[in-house]
């Protein structure tokens, strides 16, 4: 996966510098297509970057090194609504920049930085990045995530040196570094299937949090971090009137719009992979709205629901689909290969896109996929209050049924108590800095790697203002997203299901007003009466095809896995002793081939083994 990468030290680095970069870079470059910028090599710094998107406008690469008094930029990632921002600091700096420039979140940053308006500007922007500041005057170097923190950087300080990589395998070749596994972060992937927070599968190496300046101080080899955002600023606004529903569907669907709008310009090339879901079809209807004709991708096992929707929705939309059938012998090598160029932790049974972005990169369809992960969320119903987290980690991401001790599990649960504290108590936050930071940033690391950006619309920073303001009573309650849908898109909703329910969103919508009170008395009366409370529904139009897009329970039981999977729980090599008992492994796997579904348990050992042998063995880096 391609990033940042470098290191800052008083001292001289262990080996030639250059040597050790290059070193690095290389273990990086996994597609022939990638790029890298010129290397900067001074007494204190050496660092230089690797792109896989070069066709992106927003990328932030540029042919030659950003310096401008004496402190140099490194940016990867993508901003939006960047034109406003230009106007406002170009005026105040008497300077003129094009909004659409492929250096231009290099640019503001850098120039913010030296008039010390980078705080201000870097809580405004939005976008998917992370950035590298070394300032040789102050020497000093700075790095720095988005208000999410969804562009991956890693850092740590090895022999008084901070050290920033992408990719933690990129550590490796440090000369004489020696990566010491962390067991707390092993214990959280295997009871929940991903890691909590900033901690990485190496000990005293970290992700670098959201919305953080992390500072390294050359000369005294210290480290400050920084805030210059927090959540209190967007959840502590106040709460709005919402007793004028169409007013607030109104405004919701003009912020889903332009979230859309400004991550599908006319000159892009942009495609949707959509599922059965509402909110990936909510994409393309919005986006249809000024774009013809995008590209959509779908995938699972033949006739499931997921593929015969986004037939229907395609259809309807003019929008040409490609389908990639997922079967019990096709699944499994591109996600091992996956494991080890997007980094690891994921669980391989949830590398879902490992197929669809390579054919998307070998059929040339489209160099950014818009993504509608958080879109679930705006019914509120996946928020919960502070004294429910006990409930929503144990039950909802089944910690009772991973975990493999009483001590396992109360480990697991004492950090992730201790990690929802430092959230603030907020399933909201929670749903960012756990969800799709931890776990969703698959997908876009996986697209990355075959030089795909990947855009999430529904975490625009407006966007969020807005739905921030909302009461997630109202969210529950009233279900204005959905409205929205069957309103504003009526031909993508009024009458095409949705996979959740069966039925088209206007049938599962709550009532409003007198229409509610009518249909509250209408009950009573018919209870009053003894008749049925509602006529017998029909059969649901996706009733015959396979709920599922994938069987895993099936596959994992099938040739090639079965195979695979034997000689990875019971080789007299594997790796995975440290940390679980290989006897309760094959009593796991004897009992799934026997008929139980432990599909996902078993993943995440999967996961692991194979992660360890890449890792430390050189196995399985591309494939079986």
């Amino acid at each position: 996966m391609p990033g940042l990468v470098g290191f800052s030290s008083h001292a001289p680095f262990l080996g030639e510098p250059r040597r050790v970069l290059e070193a690095m870079l290389e273990g990086l470059m996994h597609r022939p297509f990638y790029r890298r910028s010129p290397s900067l090599v001074t007494q204190h710094v050496t660092a230089a970057q690797v792109v896989s998107s070069p066709h992106v406008h927003r990328s932030a690469l540029n042919s030659t090194l950003t310096e401008q008094e004496g402190v140099y930029a490194w940016f990867d990632g993508e901003i939006y609504r960047g034109e406003q921002l230009c106007e406002e600091m170009g005026r105040a700096m008497g300077i003129s920049w094009d909004p659409h420039a492929s250096d231009i979140g290099k640019r503001l940053l850098l120039n913010a930085y030296l008039t010390n308006q980078h705080e201000n500007l870097l809580a405004r922007l939005d976008g998917i990045f992370c950035a590298v500041l070394y300032d040789s005057k102050a020497q000093k170097v700075h790095l720095i995530s988005d208000r999410y923190g969804l562009r991956r950087l890693y850092w740590t300080v090895y022999q008084q040196t901070l050290v920033w990589v992408p990719e933690l395998k990129a550590l490796l070749d440090i000369p004489g570094y020696q990566p010491q596994l962390d067991k707390a972060a092993i214990e959280d992937f295997l009871g929940l299937r991903y890691i909590l927070g900033d901690r990485s599968f190496f000990e005293n190496v970290e992700l670098l949090p959201a919305a953080t300046i992390l500072t390294w101080n050359i000369r005294e080899s210290t480290l400050q971090k920084k805030r210059y955002w927090h959540w209190s600023d967007l959840l502590s606004s106040p709460q709005m009137d919402c007793s004028d529903h169409r007013a607030i569907e109104d405004a919701l669907a003009h912020s889903l719009h332009e979230a859309v709008r400004v991550r599908c310009q006319p000159h892009e090339s942009v495609g949707i992979t959509l599922s059965g879901g509402l909110d990936s079809r909510a994409l393309l209807a919005a986006a249809a709205s000024f774009q013809d004709s995008i590209p959509c991708l779908t995938f699972g096992q033949r006739n499931c629901q997921d593929v015969k929707l986004a037939q229907q929705v395609t259809e309807l939309a003019h929008a040409p689909l490609h389908v990639i059938e997922l079967t019990a012998q096709n699944w499994l090598t591109p996600r091992i290969q996956s494991l080890w160029e997007m980094d690891a932790p994921c669980s391989i049974l949830h590398a879902h896109f490992s197929q669809p972005s390579q054919y998307v990169r070998q059929h040339d369809l489209f160099n950014v996929n818009l993504h509608g992960d958080w879109g679930g969320r705006l019914s509120g119903r996946q928020f919960f209050p502070p004294e429910k987290f006990d409930h929503f980690i144990q039950r909802q991401l089944n910690l009772d049924g991973f975990a493999r001790s009483p001590e396992h599990k109360h480990n697991v649960l004492e950090r992730g108590r201790a990690y929802f504290k430092s959230l603030g108590s907020s399933s909201y936050v929670m749903a960012f800095d756990s969800r799709m930071r931890s776990y969703t940033s698959k997908d876009m690391r996986i697209n990355l790697v075959e030089g795909i950006e990947t855009r999430f619309p529904f975490v625009d920073v407006e966007f969020q203002t807005f739905i921030a303001s909302v009461p997630i009573q109202h969210l529950m309650e009233a279900c204005p997203y959905h409205r929205v849908l069957d309103r504003y898109y009526p031909a993508l909703f009024q009458h095409v299901p949705w996979q959740a329910t069966g039925l088209p969103v206007a049938k599962t919508l709550p009532k409003h007003g007198l229409q509610k009170h009518l249909e509250t008395y209408s009950q009573k009366i018919r209870h009053k009466l003894g008749w049925a409370q509602s006529s017998p529904s029909k059969a649901s139009p996706l009733a015959p095809y396979a709920k599922e897009f994938a069987d895993y329970p099936e596959w994992l039981r099938q040739e090639p896995t079965r195979s695979f999977v034997d000689t990875l729980f019971n080789s007299s090599a594997r790796l995975y002793d440290e940390f679980l008992d290989p006897t309760d492994v094959r009593r796991d796997w004897e009992q799934h081939l026997a008929g139980a579904n432990l599909a996902d348990r078993l993943g995440t050992v999967m996961t692991l083994e194979v992660w360890l042998q890449q890792l430390f063995n050189g196995k399985y880096r591309t494939g079986l």
